[in-house]
């Protein structure tokens, strides 16, 4: 495809970046659904998603790049909307699972859910770019996700 072509369809540079951007969170998500344990309740979900998140950065490193573009470009007012929305959907997906969770006793009545899952979200991404860092080989997938199963494990009542 010739560089007219794709400023035929895209107009300039910012617009076919957010297009790719789009693209990309659109079908993580979409390909990652699937695999997760939704019948396992908050906690399994959760992990699994941390799981499924590192994997899908770690053999699609040319995607995850994609979006830590959008860190050094935040300034303007188009790519941080862009990226303000994909973090509220994400938050948003994890609150939505932490609700229905906490409704089966499967998170602790106590848990600040908002707070929970803008907390997580924002930890899923660190671990992510560290991920993208190419940590030491001493480090297996499981250590990589310590972080974010502590963090689940705070939610989970002490019966479970």
């Amino acid at each position: 495809m010739s560089e007219k072509t794709i400023f035929d369809l895209f107009g300039d540079k910012k617009t076919l970046y957010l297009a790719v951007r789009e693209y990309i969170h659109r079908n993580m998500l979409r390909d990652m659904l699937p695999r997760l344990p939704l019948g396992g309740g908050a906690p399994m979900i959760l992990r699994a998603f941390g799981r499924e998140f590192l994997r899908e950065v770690s053999e699609y490193r040319d995607r995850a790049r994609v979006s830590i573009q959008s860190i050094t470009a935040i300034d303007d007012a188009d790519i941080k909307k862009s990226t303000q929305e994909f973090f509220l959907q994400l938050r948003e997906l994890f609150k939505n699972i932490l609700t229905e969770g906490q409704k089966v006793g499967l998170v602790k009545d106590d848990v600040d859910l908002d707070q929970f899952a803008w907390t997580y979200t924002m930890a899923l991404y660190s671990v992510g770019y560290v991920t993208l860092m190419d940590p030491p080989k001493q480090m297996s997938g499981e250590e990589a996700l310590l972080f974010l199963n502590r963090l689940v494990d705070y939610i989970e009542p002490e019966s479970v």
